[in-house]
Order: structure tokens, then sequence, then C-alpha cells
């Protein structure tokens, strides 16, 4: 799928080129782990259920988020490398998302884990808070749901 000057490939788990699951877990260990400083299991029981939308810079992940349905839909992992942030990547993975799902689903309930910081920017992309703060990983987090119509 081409979405602005991003080429983002939507791939569930089973059809991901070892390679490229392997490029999309060194980004994730890379952000999560160590710029983060978050200690948590991953891969994680989702990851086979999910969407996984991912940019490539030649044979290297760059970008990343995956989305998954239990009751609801799930955005998450949103993640940029260092150099390749402040390009608009992070606004695309997330727009090519919510437009795949609801693709997918008329009127989806959409939620993700927001750090707190980042609330405005996903409350100018139709989020709207659900509860109150909590720590997940040591960090702040706010529960958003997607509202279009709102």
């Amino acid at each position: 799928m081409k979405f602005t000057e991003f080429d983002i490939s939507i791939l569930p788990f089973n059809k991901i080129e070892t390679t490229d699951w392997h490029g999309i877990l060194k980004l994730r260990s890379e952000i999560f782990v160590l710029e983060q400083a978050c200690v948590f299991v991953d891969p994680d029981v989702q990851d086979k259920s999910s969407l996984h939308l991912f940019v490539k810079s030649g044979h290297e992940i760059v970008g990343y988020a995956r989305a998954f349905k239990d009751e609801i839909w799930h955005i998450g992992r949103i993640i940029s490398d260092r150099n390749h942030r402040e390009k608009g990547m992070a606004s695309a993975l997330l727009n090519s998302s919510i437009q795949h799902i609801t693709s997918k689903e008329k009127d989806p309930i959409i939620e993700l884990s927001a750090q707190v910081y980042l609330s405005d920017y996903y409350t100018s992309k139709s989020f709207k808070p659900n509860g109150k703060m909590y720590l997940e990983d040591g960090i702040p987090h706010l529960r958003m749901v997607y509202s279009p119509n709102d």
C-alpha cells in the first residue's frame, strides 16, 4: 500500500519474511528496550494474530505498527527509527492502520495505549481519552479510543 511517500507493507504474521520479522523485532528492541528502557516480554501473544505494518529503507525496517482485534481493534507499537523521525512516518503508519481497519469493518471501535506526552497528537487524529492515566512499564499512558464521528 502506498501512503504519502512511504511504502507501507501490511501483512499477517504468517506472511512476513523471516528477515523482515527479524528487522521488526530489532527495531522494537532498539526503541522500547534500549531507548525507552522498558523491560517486557517481546514478542508477545498478540503478534501471531496481528496485522503488521512496516516501512523499509533498503533492506532495513525503519518504521512499524501493529493492529489486532479481540473484542475491539487495537493499534500499537507505533515506532520509527531515530534517522527517520519527524518525517511523518508515524502518522502514515497510524493513518494506514485506521484506513485498513475501517476498510474491513464499518464504524469499528479502535483503541490504543498512548504515552501521555503524545495524547494531544492522538487527539488530533480523532482519538479521545478513555479513563485515567496509568503506568505501563514505568511510563505514564492513557487509553484512547478512535472517535471519528464525534
